[in-house]
């Protein structure tokens, strides 16, 4: 018999949008900065979760066009996370985007500069900078 210590956690669907080298980040809290995205429902595809995420969220339809990382975290409530970030092309205008008010506080564009500055996981600096330096 194999003792096993699996991981059990919420599936959280990320997207990735660059718009004239910067990338999409938003905040729920005010504090905490992540990119826009959210939990995987019951039954769903991770394709499908993140476009459906992004269009409640940011009220823009986008085509996920493929993984750029996956990690996994604890949040600051002690809830276990496995995140899939997604790059995705927007598929209507980029300037239309409305942030749900019940769900994002702040938004902004940002540049590498910018990724030290502002609250967020590590795993989510490592990866914009890694970003940020293949479009360099």
């Amino acid at each position: 018999m194999h003792d096993h210590n699996h991981f059990v956690a919420d599936i959280t669907l990320k997207a990735v949008l660059e718009h004239r080298g910067k990338i999409l980040m938003t905040s729920g809290d005010g504090k905490r900065w992540e990119l826009p995205g959210g939990r995987l429902n019951n039954g769903e595809q991770p394709v499908a979760g993140v476009v459906r995420e992004i269009s409640e969220e940011l009220g823009v339809d986008v085509e996920p066009t493929g993984i750029l990382d996956a990690f996994a975290f604890v949040s600051s409530a002690g809830n276990n996370h496995l995140a899939v970030v997604y790059r995705c092309h927007p598929m209507s205008d980029i300037n239309k985007i409305r942030p749900n008010d019940g769900e994002i506080v702040d938004m902004r564009w940002i540049t590498q500069d910018e990724v030290d500055q502002l609250t967020m996981w590590p795993q989510y600096k490592t990866l914009l900078h890694r970003l940020f330096d293949r479009t360099a």
